[in-house]
């Protein structure tokens, strides 16, 4: 008896997983999962850049101010640079007393005066790496023995504008 049982309980189930086979192989699908990540950037900048106190008696020479501007991006991008002018004219404009550069990736240099921009098209941009992207940036002042009067002593400022888009 135990022996046919046993034989009975090995019958169904062999069936039972037949069925089940059967049942699960009249219809298969596939399902695609798909994606798409968007362009997107972060430029980090420091809350300023500061020149110090520029002291006349110690010199005309070119002073600078530099940092790094860390561009973070999943895609190729242009990057602009726009300065909104100092509150002296003095400061802004082609061979004045200000100038700001950076470095590209192919380690070229742009180069612009204050109250104006640089970069956003062409091939001034920055190729897509999978890590942050490190921009040396410069700022340079420098007035010369013939001019330094025209600007009286005090604070000044600009601001600028970076500005990161997808090429």
């Amino acid at each position: 008896m135990n022996k046919l049982l046993s034989v009975a309980l090995i019958v169904v189930l062999v069936l039972g997983a037949g069925v089940a086979a059967m049942a699960a192989s009249l219809d298969s699908r596939t399902l695609p999962v798909s994606l798409r990540i968007l362009p997107f950037a972060r430029v980090d900048v420091p809350e300023n850049l500061d020149f110090g106190e520029i002291n006349f008696a110690d010199g005309f020479a070119r002073r600078t101010a530099k940092t790094n501007i860390l561009l973070y991006t999943n895609d190729n991008v242009h990057l602009s640079i726009d300065s909104a002018g100092w509150d002296q004219a003095k400061f802004n404009g082609w061979q004045n007393w200000v100038s700001y550069q950076y470095a590209l990736q192919s380690g070229n240099i742009l180069s612009w005066h204050a109250g104006s921009g640089h970069g956003g098209w062409g091939d001034y941009g920055f190729n897509f790496t999978g890590a942050p992207i490190v921009i040396p940036f410069e700022a340079r002042f420098q007035a010369t023995a013939e001019d330094w009067w025209e600007a009286q002593a005090g604070s000044y400022s600009d601001t600028l504008t970076i500005t990161v888009s997808a090429r």
